[in-house]
């Protein structure tokens, strides 16, 4: 797997989301779901927790992580897919790592999966309004990041069950959880989040 993410790493700066997921120019969304679902069950920082990664590795695999993630936010959107499409066609930036790929610092990025550790821990302490803090700032800095928003979404139902008006907001928050999993599975805490809900 370190060998797989040092591979795709070498790639980043010029391999466009299509090579990074390995899939072709036509994909379908569902090919793309696909594509990415492998990567990240194979490429995931959390696969690679359980080995004594050096600082550089362990960088480098969230790295690749990131750019495939974006990757497949990309091309799973219509409408930035086309965009994407056509930065390339006009000889736009290509690559996954590059302007029109991962977008931001990594030590930003680092800095915001760092906050959701934080959060996940505080919501498993049933702490919903300090967890909503730092999720808050989380997704400032990545707003599409799903286990963030899925727990941003959960935090809030616990912020206002301690207030004892969670009936109200089970619903909203039910229907939040069913549309992040629908679509993602990297991670169990969604599910998690969206069976207490339920």
């Amino acid at each position: 797997r370190l060998a797989r993410a040092k591979t795709l790493s070498l790639k980043l700066e010029d391999a466009s989301h299509y090579d990074l997921l390995g899939v072709p120019k036509d994909a379908s969304p569902d090919q793309v779901r696909q594509a990415f679902r492998g990567l990240a069950r194979e490429l995931h920082a959390d696969v690679f927790a359980r080995y004594a990664l050096e600082d550089a590795d362990r960088q480098m695999v969230q790295k690749v992580f990131i750019a495939v993630n974006k990757a497949s936010e990309v091309l799973s959107d219509a409408a930035k897919r086309a965009e994407y499409d056509l930065s390339l066609q006009h000889g736009g930036a290509a690559s996954a790592a590059g302007p029109a790929g991962a977008g931001m610092q990594i030590d930003q990025v680092f800095k915001a999966e760092k906050l959701v550790r934080d959060a996940v821990l505080l919501i498993r302490n049933n702490s919903g309004a300090a967890a909503k803090e730092k999720l808050d700032e989380a997704l400032s800095i990545t707003p599409d990041d799903p286990l963030a928003r899925a727990a941003q979404a959960y935090a809030e139902y616990l912020a206002v069950q301690a207030n004892g008006n969670a009936p109200q907001m089970a619903g909203r928050t039910r229907e939040k959880l069913e549309a992040i999993t629908a679509d993602y599975e990297a991670r169990d805490e969604p599910f998690v989040y969206l069976g207490r809900v339920y």
